[in-house]
């Protein structure tokens, strides 16, 4: 995913924060555009602890001139993230680890529903859903199913930190969105033109969901697109949790899931399944 025009919340955002964009905060993103984004906001909404990280980023620049360009932007944007995340709230902290869940960028409204279903308030919801993407936490990027629309999700920095969901806070979560993420993404009608990786997702969050309604339109698609990448392995993993969430409710196996699903095994050479 190539990087895309932020959505309007974060926009506006933005916009009124052109002029506090001082010649300091170009000279310490060193060309990095997510970088000065990260400063920008951080200067607008907390311009104290901007100037301070500021300081400590040229410090690092001035006493580090010979390290290699990608070693210096890394280690400045994980010394911007580490301050960030140390001012964000509780609810901010959460929802961040929250929206971990996704693997893929997802529509940012499917991300805004997130924020509102975790924060138990509309309001609230959106205020923090705004603060992530505003301080690029949330990074925007283009939607792979409706490319003039803005998809979302944690920078790499701020997944690394942001922690690690288990099992059952996935499966929660889960059953949060996936219900939205699949209608957005054309729902059942929309097989044909929906993307693997999409596809993929949806397989994996209505797994974790035990969604059998949405397993049987797009368990199928995951299984064969992971085929045709010779990904055999993890499509024989993905047919067969697919198959255990059908059978538990009783629901009819699509034919093509079971011959998918028994090609896939033995060709991993699982013989038991």
């Amino acid at each position: 995913h190539a990087s895309y025009n932020t959505p309007e919340i974060c926009q506006r955002a933005k916009d009124s924060a052109g002029s506090e964009l001082t010649p300091g905060c170009i000279r310490s993103a060193r060309g990095n555009p997510r970088l000065q984004n990260m400063l920008l906001m951080m200067r607008l909404q907390y311009p104290d602890a901007c100037e301070q990280i500021r300081q400590e980023m040229e410090a690092y620049l001035q006493n580090n001139d010979n390290e290699d360009e990608e070693t210096v932007s890394d280690f400045l944007e994980n010394m911007l993230t580490e301050q960030l995340l140390n001012l964000l709230s509780e609810n901010e902290k959460g929802l961040l680890k929250a929206s971990t869940l996704f693997q893929i960028p997802v529509p940012v409204k499917t991300l805004m529903k997130m924020a509102e279903e975790f924060c138990l308030s509309s309001e609230e919801g959106k205020r923090t859903g705004e603060r992530l993407l505003g301080l690029e936490l949330w990074e925007c990027f283009e939607d792979g199913a409706h490319p003039d629309a803005a998809a979302a999700g944690p920078n790499e920095m701020a997944r690394d930190k942001a922690g690690t969901l288990n099992r059952e806070e996935s499966s929660v979560l889960a059953k949060m969105v996936v219900a939205d993420l699949f209608k957005r993404w054309g729902g059942a009608e929309g097989r044909e033109k929906r993307f693997f990786a999409a596809d993929l997702e949806l397989a994996r969050l209505a797994i974790l969901a035990k969604d059998a309604y949405i397993v049987t339109l797009v368990a199928q698609d995951a299984v064969w697109g992971l085929k045709e990448r010779f990904l055999f392995r993890k499509a024989a993993e993905v047919a067969k949790d697919a198959i255990a969430i059908l059978d538990a409710v009783g629901a009819e196996i699509p034919p093509a899931l079971l011959r998918d699903a028994c090609e896939q095994c033995w060709q991993i050479g699982d013989l038991v399944n």
